[in-house]
């Protein structure tokens, strides 16, 4: 087998993909059970044992705690260290949210998010 095909070397293609933000509210019974929560986000790295860099993305992720009023979030910092931060409970925030539909390659956005 060449290198290069080697399969812990190919891409590894997602059809979806779900921070683990999200992942983590969606187990709860009601998002409303977030309120006064605190969350440990955790990146394993892909080699060796040591942990990756987990901040919440900006982009949605730190919205969506904020919003269902996570207080406190710990992340791993990439260097061994766990980092804190405490978060504002935020209701008012909205964001649109983006669905794929893979069978038609269609995109649509939703204003505001719902879950």
């Amino acid at each position: 087998m060449r290198r290069d095909q080697h399969p812990l070397l190919l891409p590894k293609w997602r059809k979806t993909q779900r921070h683990a933000e999200v992942h983590c509210l969606l187990q709860l019974p009601s998002l409303a059970e977030a309120m006064h929560k605190q969350m440990l986000i955790v990146e394993i790295a892909d080699i060796g044992p040591s942990l990756g860099w987990a901040e919440p993305c900006s982009r949605g992720c730190l919205h969506l705690l904020k919003k269902y009023g996570v207080s406190k979030v710990f992340f791993t910092d990439g260097l061994g260290s766990l980092v804190q931060r405490d978060l504002p409970h935020c209701p008012e925030l909205d964001f649109p949210c983006a669905h794929h539909e893979p069978e038609t390659g269609k995109v649509t956005l939703e204003h505001p998010a719902t879950f």
